[in-house]
């Protein structure tokens, strides 16, 4: 696979290209109005690939701290550093923004994505019993 480029979504095309990819990997995506709409205290990225958008991942940057809310990688490009990607570009941005510390929650037993997690330096901080119908949500941090 050739270089994956990671970079903010621009326009109406892109946002309807994620959604589309949200759509198709997560339970709760977000719709493309929200994701052209995101607020000034938030990005959206996408992973390109020979120029065609195969991840995304939406972050908050708030108070210092860099909230990872989605990163989705459309399943035939999985395993193929595009996540990776798409985690440097997370960090870089919260980095040129102040931040000192990222945050996330995923669902306990997602063991795909906890793997990608701890592989960035990423720790469980905390549990929500229940949170996603029933499956308890991991909260994870990591020192940036």
């Amino acid at each position: 696979m050739k270089e994956i480029v990671c970079r903010k979504i621009d326009g109406k095309d892109e946002a309807a290209r994620a959604a589309y990819i949200e759509g198709m990997c997560l339970d709760t995506a977000w719709s493309e109005a929200q994701i052209a709409d995101i607020p000034s205290y938030a990005a959206y990225i996408g992973a390109f690939s020979e120029g065609s958008m195969c991840g995304i991942a939406s972050v908050y940057l708030i108070a210092g701290e860099a909230e990872i809310m989605n990163i989705a990688v459309l399943p035939e490009y999985r395993r193929k550093g595009v996540a990776d990607a798409l985690m440097r570009s997370i960090f870089s941005l919260a980095q040129e923004n102040g931040c000192t510390a990222a945050t996330l929650e995923v669902a306990d037993g997602n063991v795909g994505a906890i793997a990608l997690y701890e592989k960035h330096g990423f720790k469980v901080t905390g549990r929500r019993i229940g949170f996603y119908k029933g499956v308890d949500a991991l909260n994870m941090e990591k020192t940036l």
